[in-house]
């Protein structure tokens, strides 16, 4: 035979096998594209971990050897196949360390240091204080209490009180309060007043200590038809010395019924407190006693008069207080004086 004939032969055999072996690794390789395309498949949870790592080599090792018969070399790090599972797959990092720690650590910490307070505190229930807000601030108040049933009059019901307003401070002398209240029993709930009142502070709010004397003023505008008649309050309130010590105050003032609505009789009241404050291991925690009343000078038969005698605790740190107590009504002093007012004041200054 001609030996170019069988040359030929011989060298068409090789492009042959050469081109077969490519077209092999082209179809090795394609399924490793449409794999990476492809949504996974579920998992079989009884399968040796060690599946997908045997399979991958297994066809690393068969590729490399073909390419090696070539003259060709894979790298070390080099992976044909994404089957290998990752060696960090599953594992969740971490989330806490001395960073952290030390983090919390100072929040709580600078929680408890001692900062001066700002919000104008209040350690009694009833009664008015001489403190006010700086110039300028505005300090959210809400109220929430509640009266027991009177045992003069079991079918009056038990009755619940909330009371919002912003408080703003127009001057170091001179605050503004807005409020709303609502008034609840156990079957209905309604809008009672809304009212605007001024308190006057005689003194700068810089001087806490010694003799402080604040007068207050207020008009009532009544909403809910059985609620109390629309009326206007004027009062004075006197205290002696400051908040981080024994703090003595006493309130005078008088309440007159507007003339609406017309359906509505129209008392007058004289009412009165007197309470003593003091700090409690700290200067923002203070426990209070107070005792306060009232009397009608133009009574009429649903306020003869109510005496109450009682206690709070109150805390303040920064612009921010909270006053909590109880009083007892007095009703060897008067039938018409519930058994038991809880009351919560809290507010945030901004």
């Amino acid at each position: 035979m001609d030996p170019r004939v069988k040359g030929g032969e011989t060298a068409g055999k090789t492009r042959d096998g050469l081109q077969g072996s490519r077209s092999y690794l082209r179809g090795l390789t394609k399924p490793r594209r449409r794999l990476s395309r492809a949504k996974p498949l579920p998992k079989d949870p009884f399968a040796s971990k060690d599946t997908d790592s045997n399979a991958s080599l297994r066809v690393d090792d068969e590729i490399s050897h073909l390419l090696h018969c070539y003259g060709w070399s894979l790298g070390d790090n080099l992976e044909l196949t994404s089957l290998r599972s990752s060696p960090h797959k599953g594992a969740m990092p971490r989330t806490w360390g001395w960073a952290h720690f030390f983090c919390a650590a100072s929040i709580v910490g600078c929680s408890l240091i001692p900062t001066p307070a700002i919000a104008g505190r209040r350690p009694f229930l009833l009664a008015y204080d001489s403190e006010i807000i700086p110039e300028g601030d505005v300090e959210l108040e809400q109220w929430l209490w509640s009266e027991s049933k009177i045992p003069a009059r079991p079918r009056i019901p038990a009755r619940y009180w909330v009371y919002w307003s912003p408080v703003i401070a127009l001057s170091n002398h001179l605050e503004l309060y807005l409020p709303v209240q609502w008034v609840a029993t156990s079957t209905s709930a309604n809008l009672e007043t809304l009212s605007a009142e001024l308190r006057y502070r005689i003194f700068p709010r810089e001087h806490e200590g010694g003799f402080q004397a604040l007068i207050h003023a207020a008009i009532h505008q009544a909403v809910f038809f059985r609620a109390a008649p629309s009326s206007a309050d004027l009062g004075l309130v006197a205290t002696y010395g400051s908040p981080n010590q024994l703090h003595l105050m006493a309130n005078f003032g008088v309440q007159a019924a507007l003339p609406w609505p017309e359906h509505m009789a129209r008392p007058i009241l004289l009412e009165y407190a007197a309470g003593a404050a003091h700090p409690l291991f700290s200067t923002e925690l203070r426990l209070a006693v107070e005792f306060d009343g009232e009397i009608g000078l133009r009574a009429t038969q649903e306020t003869i008069g109510r005496h109450f005698l009682g206690g709070a605790i109150a805390w303040s740190r920064g612009r921010v207080w909270i006053t909590a107590g109880f009083l007892f009504g007095l009703t060897g002093l008067s039938e018409l004086t519930p058994r038991y007012m809880p009351r919560l004041i809290w507010a945030v200054a901004f």
